[in-house]
């Protein structure tokens, strides 16, 4: 996406974004354009596209990043799985073409389903100690407040069974890879799957996908993924989309993809 272009080089954070100054669990802003992790990238990008201020897009980024657009912990979409996918899905904002893809190729016979579960009470028993919130003081060291909502949240919560359709890649030719990455349309949200994985050490749940960023054709016709990396560039980047994926071939825990179609607003 265009919006997506002045970002590009801006660091990369992890949970860079969170419920802002009145945040009973994460403090972090509500809004920035400096520091992105890959999914905040995604959301804030999103969010510029379809307005024209910042009110506008402060606005849009809570309905992509939280439940009914409900800005709380216990609301936001957490398990890009579990939450982020189904809930704006269901919300209208994005549309799952990955059996469009598959079929524009004329190989739905590489459409694999991930399966796993969703431990969320064990999540929330280990947000304290989850390196993703390494830099989160409420969460590091809850005091009572903190505690008792996670205990709350604890109860409220349930596993969930996660079933996700992707398009297997992993065993693919160059020609093969080459067909499906043109196959994927310009401006399409394209999410790594790595099934049961977990990236960032004992978090106390796994996930079915590891990363996401947008597909976009330069002047030249390459097909460049821009990313919030977290690798060695840690920063927003275009890397080509065919690379990447060669390169993810690589990893014991690649799997294939999904790919969304980002809707124009409601």
């Amino acid at each position: 996406m265009a919006a997506s272009t002045p970002l590009l080089g801006q660091p990369y954070r992890v949970d860079a974004l969170g419920e802002g100054e009145s945040g009973t669990l994460d403090r972090d802003p509500l809004w920035r354009t400096d520091a992105f992790d890959c999914l905040t990238f995604v959301e804030t990008t999103i969010a510029l596209a379809r307005t024209s201020s910042e009110a506008d897009a402060r606005a849009s980024l809570q309905r992509l990043r939280y439940r009914d657009g409900l800005v709380a912990f216990a609301s936001r979409n957490h398990f890009p799985d579990a939450d982020w996918i189904p809930n704006n899905i269901a919300s209208g904002q994005v549309r799952d073409i990955t059996s469009e893809v598959a079929a524009a190729l004329n190989a739905t016979d590489w459409l694999a389903n991930a399966r796993g579960v969703v431990h969320r009470r064990s999540w929330i028993a280990g947000l304290p100690g989850n390196p993703i919130h390494r830099a989160n003081v409420l969460l590091r060291h809850p005091g009572d407040a903190q505690r008792a909502e996670l205990a709350a949240l604890a109860r409220s919560s349930d596993d969930q069974a996660i079933d996700v359709r992707y398009l297997r890649l992993r065993e693919r030719s160059l020609q093969q890879l080459q067909a499906a990455v043109a196959a994927v349309p310009d401006g399409s949200l394209v999410f790594i799957v790595r099934p049961n994985t977990s990236l960032v050490g004992p978090t106390g749940a796994v996930t079915q996908l590891s990363h996401v960023g947008f597909v976009l054709r330069d002047a030249s016709g390459t097909v460049q993924f821009r990313n919030a990396s977290s690798g060695r560039a840690h920063r927003v980047i275009d890397t080509p989309l065919l690379d990447y994926l060669l390169k993810m071939q690589q990893t014991r825990s690649f799997a294939g993809i999904v790919v969304l179609a980002v809707l124009a607003a409601s």
